[in-house]
């Protein structure tokens, strides 16, 4: 386990016992369960859902925090992609909708992160159509 979400999980299991206490008395409060006293098996699982649900979120939280700059690049490009609706892309076409920002790329740059992303198992170039220009034939890249 990184030490980044150690702190996190050490905590969890005093922070699952108060989340089953609220939604136990939360249920109890509209008239769902039975005894305030006496924590019922349906809050126990309520509860828990939701410690799960923080736990998911602190790990997400924690591998954004701790990625690399070309982590960060290569995340901003699948999540462009998967906004756009997953349609083919060429490196220029990263460079020209400023997916990485401000910050001035060559086109190579951009193709290489492509490539990483193709080397990772996420993605994948086919070959594109001519355009109505009469451009010469190239390739377009996709996500998996």
């Amino acid at each position: 386990m990184p030490d980044t979400i150690r702190g996190v999980w050490s905590k969890m299991a005093n922070q699952c016992s108060r989340l089953i206490l609220i939604c136990h008395l939360c249920r109890w409060a509209a008239g769902e369960a039975i005894n305030a006293d006496v924590v019922d098996q349906a809050s126990v699982t309520q509860g828990t859902l939701l410690a799960e649900y923080f736990k998911s979120h602190a790990r997400r939280v924690m591998q954004v925090l701790g990625e690399s700059e070309e982590e960060k690049r290569l995340r901003k490009i699948i999540n462009w992609l998967k906004r756009r609706g997953n349609k083919g892309v060429r490196p220029r076409d990263v460079l020209s909708a400023k997916v990485l920002g401000k910050e001035k790329v060559a086109s190579k740059v951009a193709a290489d992160l492509l490539d990483m992303l193709v080397e990772r198992g996420e993605g994948e170039w086919r070959d594109a159509l001519p355009g109505p220009s009469g451009q010469s034939k190239s390739e377009q890249f996709f996500l998996l």
